[in-house]
Order: structure tokens, then sequence, then C-alpha cells
């Protein structure tokens, strides 16, 4: 996709894709509404307050680690706060997507929430909060 992303695909993307997702019979399967999400949080697909708004009504299964991706994007850090007592209670993927957003974070209150995660049993947990941690 990025390969033949251009001005014009952008175009018909941004005025189709809601609807799609919406009304579509297959808009609501799973792999569908992943690609699109991540098509939303990688490129300026739509506005931040319908990207916001198309992220919220996706299936639960898909919300968490896109909304994380689109709360970096975006540096909504009030959203980002919000996980840090809850991040724990999802699932392994939502949970790298929430560790990785933490990067909007300014670099103090970064370092003070990843600095415990570094020494983490999970591998993966740990790896990301030490990327994250050591961002500049």
């Amino acid at each position: 996709l990025d390969r033949v992303w251009h001005a014009e695909v952008q175009d018909i993307v941004s005025s189709a894709l809601p609807g799609f997702l919406k009304d579509d019979p297959q808009g609501w399967l799973p792999y569908i509404q992943d690609w699109s999400l991540w098509l939303v949080t990688k490129r300026d697909v739509l506005t931040p307050s319908k990207a916001v708004a198309l992220v919220d009504k996706t299936d639960p299964t898909l919300r968490v680690r896109h909304r994380a991706l689109l709360a970096r994007k975006l540096k909504q850090v009030d959203w980002i706060r919000e996980q840090k007592e809850v991040w724990m209670n999802f699932g392994p993927w939502e949970r790298r997507a929430i560790l990785w957003a933490a990067s909007a974070l300014s670099r103090d209150e970064r370092r003070a929430w990843l600095e415990p995660i570094t020494a983490s049993t999970d591998l993966v947990d740990a790896s990301i909060a030490m990327k994250v941690r050591s961002l500049p």
C-alpha cells in the first residue's frame, strides 16, 4: 500500500472508508477492520476527530491497539495517561501498543512510568519499555 499511495488514492479513501466500514457487510470483518485501522493510524486519511471516532466505533478486540497507535501519532497524552493504570489488563498486542504510545509523553514522565516495566517477566513488554524509555 505504501508504494502505491498518492494524493488521488487518499482522496478516494478519505471519502469512502468510514461509510465502507459502517455500511458494507464486509466492512466489519476483523481483517478488513484491522487493515483499515492500520491505514488510519499510518496515513492522514481522516481528520484527527474523524479518525478517533472511527477507531472508537470498531470491534473491541481491535480498538485498544489502534487507539494507542493513533494516540501516539496525534500526541494525545491524556489518553495515554489514562492507560497507565490499566495497561496490564489487556492482551499482549494491546499492551505493547500502549507502551509504544508512551513515546508521546514527556521524557521524564515516560522514564518514570516505564522504569519498572523494563524488569517485566514478559520480555517483549520489557524490550519495548526499554526502547521507548531510551528515546530522546
